[in-house]
């Protein structure tokens, strides 16, 4: 089963939705860094 998760950015309150079915592994990732680059964007802090 896949979930589907919006994370709010704590340095511009930006908005983040993905999906991921393990939804503990994927935040993890997310806050080590690891997650897909877009372009126009850069790393923010997520919580």
């Amino acid at each position: 089963m896949y979930y589907v998760y919006v994370l709010q950015s704590q340095t511009d309150d930006g908005l983040y939705i993905g999906y991921s079915s393990d939804l503990r592994r994927r935040l993890a990732q997310h806050q080590a860094g690891n997650f897909a680059k877009h372009p126009k964007r850069s790393k923010r802090e997520i919580g």
